[in-house]
């Protein structure tokens, strides 16, 4: 597997390495049978509010939606940053761009989520140590993958942004910002 450039420093940013990996993937067998149910109760949760509703109810009676949340929870849970993972990433980061999803709702998503699996750990590991390294390891994994997700989000906002207000500049903001390399974006 080859992780893209970029992505390296950021999985050290998170502080993501062999120990992180070791409490996922011993974590992993836990989830897995949990998952389906815990998309379940995001989606019964996240539909009584409007603003998700507006946004997810059209897409959500065919299970396509909860079907994709299960697909991306297990891509980020395998632990295979290469191009492939960082292409949907970017891809899902334009889509919500596109769908108009707040910021709001993809932090509360990652909330609600993060909790859930909490409780996992909490009830699965007994002893200390264990249950350290596995909440240490969730919580980097979900830090990471909310900063892929938002700044693909990010970069589709400034991208369009950049059309709209700065059609004449040769160089848009959000090239000039890349180029300039003060913010991690993907």
């Amino acid at each position: 597997m080859s992780i893209p450039a970029g992505m390296e420093k950021r999985l050290r940013f998170f502080g993501i390495n062999s120990k992180t990996k070791r409490a996922i993937n011993g974590f992993l067998p836990v989830v897995l049978p949990k998952i389906d149910s815990i998309a379940d109760r995001w989606y019964g949760y996240t539909l009584n509010f409007p603003e998700a509703r507006r946004i997810l109810a059209p897409h959500y009676s065919n299970n396509i939606l909860k079907e994709k949340q299960i697909k991306h929870w297990v891509k980020l849970f395998s632990l295979r940053f290469d191009q492939e993972f960082l292409s949907y990433s970017l891809k899902i980061g334009k889509i919500h761009y596109i769908n108009k999803v707040s910021p709001y709702l993809y932090i509360g998503g990652y909330n609600f989520i993060q909790c859930e699996l909490m409780e996992l750990i909490m009830a699965h590991y007994k002893e200390a140590e264990e249950r350290s390294a596995a909440l240490n390891g969730l919580n980097q994994l979900i830090a990471f993958d909310m900063d892929l997700a938002l700044s693909a989000y990010t970069r589709e906002h400034w991208l369009h942004d950049s059309e709209k207000t700065d059609a004449k500049d040769s160089k848009s903001t959000a090239e000039k910002t890349l180029e300039s390399n003060t913010v991690l974006v993907c």
